[in-house]
């Protein structure tokens, strides 16, 4: 397993640059920084999702998340 580096993504030569491997798991980890002025800071909100690829193409293990799941405050 190679691991991901989510705060270097314009690249890491050497270390960081390996092709998909058929037949292999793989977590993909997104994330996005959003900055909150009334907070004056900027929050991360990180997500990860898992898939197979089997050689030929990548696929989700249940499917691709495409809404966000809100907790309510009590």
């Amino acid at each position: 397993m190679t691991p991901g580096m989510w705060d270097a993504q314009q690249g890491v030569a050497g270390s960081g640059d390996y092709p998909l491997t058929a037949n292999t798991a793989y977590s993909i980890v997104l994330n996005v920084a959003v900055d909150i002025p009334e907070w004056g800071n900027s929050i991360r909100v990180m997500l990860e999702e898992n898939g197979y690829f089997d050689g030929n193409k990548f696929q989700y293990f249940d499917g691709r998340q495409t809404e966000l799941h809100l907790i309510k405050s009590p």
